[in-house]
């Protein structure tokens, strides 16, 4: 399937000289956009022994693999982007749909600044640039 990556978010360049994508980063997959967020939790759970991934696509030397849609599903909510970890590993890295992606951030930001914190307005890249913020 096709993969583009719909917006900005290049961190720079990965040690095999390819560009290497960041928290907030969005791809395009058959229509659908998807946005890079730091989920260990879900990426643990997707991964666990005896849980079943489907292949999606492939995007540079990455692996997309997602759950399983369910029969009243049409659409992906979440993809898992299995790179080369150090030491002959993978690395699997946690793309949600859009809409469910800034909702992640939205509230992980609350839960760790408050509602003071995001303001009555915020834009996208805003909210990305406070999500990156907290989790360093």
């Amino acid at each position: 399937l096709p993969v583009t990556l719909s917006q900005g978010g290049y961190a720079g360049a990965a040690a095999d000289g390819t560009k290497e994508l960041q928290l907030g980063a969005q791809i395009r997959v058959s229509g659908q956009v998807f946005i890079m967020v730091h989920d260990p939790e879900l990426c643990s759970r997707l991964t666990a022994a005896g849980s079943a991934l489907e292949f999606v696509g492939s995007m540079g030397g990455s692996l997309l693999m997602a759950p399983p849609r369910t029969a009243s599903e049409q659409l992906r909510w979440c993809l898992l982007e299995m790179t080369s970890g150090a030491g002959g590993g993978v690395l699997p890295r946690c793309w949600l749909e859009q809409g469910k992606g800034i909702e992640h951030m939205r509230d992980f930001v609350l839960s760790r600044l408050g509602a003071d914190a995001m303001g009555s307005q915020i834009t996208v890249p805003e909210l990305i640039a406070k999500y990156k913020a907290v989790l360093k």
